[in-house]
């Protein structure tokens, strides 16, 4: 429950963040950036930023193997021997 609380209230101030770093940009270079322009410049950087450590992070976990290919021959063997199969 509380790493479901940490992750709400992480989502919450990513969004803030958002809002503070588009007002801020808009503030910077006010007479030539209007605010919808601000907002779309910072909503494309970090949904950039966001896709690219999901792909990153998928990628990592693709190349993860939980059950070494060892482990899972031993565990067949097991399997078999306990069941009375014949190993395939």
């Amino acid at each position: 429950m509380p790493m479901l609380i940490g992750l709400g209230v992480l989502l919450i101030g990513t969004l803030l963040l958002g809002i503070t770093l588009s007002l801020l940009l808009h503030w910077a270079f006010e007479p030539r950036l209007p605010y919808w322009a601000a907002f779309g410049i910072v909503t494309v950087v970090m949904g950039g930023v966001g896709f690219a450590l999901f792909h990153a992070g998928q990628k990592q976990f693709q190349s993860f193997n939980p059950l070494p290919d060892r482990t899972l021959d031993a565990l067949k063997d097991n399997v078999s021997s306990l069941t009375g199969a014949s190993k395939p």
